[in-house]
């Protein structure tokens, strides 16, 4: 992932990082059965869809938490 997707990623809002890892998700389980099945040998695309939904998930944790300091703060 580029630095500029990584910075897009930031900018977007909760509703569409979690349309994305949802999307994502879909995406992974579909590379999966297509390498067991024997119809992709390419499994750095399963990995980098993976490293995308934990990027994904580590911003929304960090928004979360940020939000729970303000608010007790």
């Amino acid at each position: 992932m580029k630095k500029n997707e990584k910075i897009d990623l930031k900018n977007k809002t909760e509703e569409e990082l979690g349309k994305m890892v949802i999307d994502l998700r879909l995406e992974v389980s579909k590379l999966i059965i297509d390498l067991k099945m024997g119809k992709s040998k390419n499994t750095a695309q399963k990995n980098e869809k993976k490293k995308t939904i934990t990027r994904i998930l580590t911003i929304l944790g960090a928004r979360k938490l940020a939000g729970k300091e303000v608010i007790n703060g």
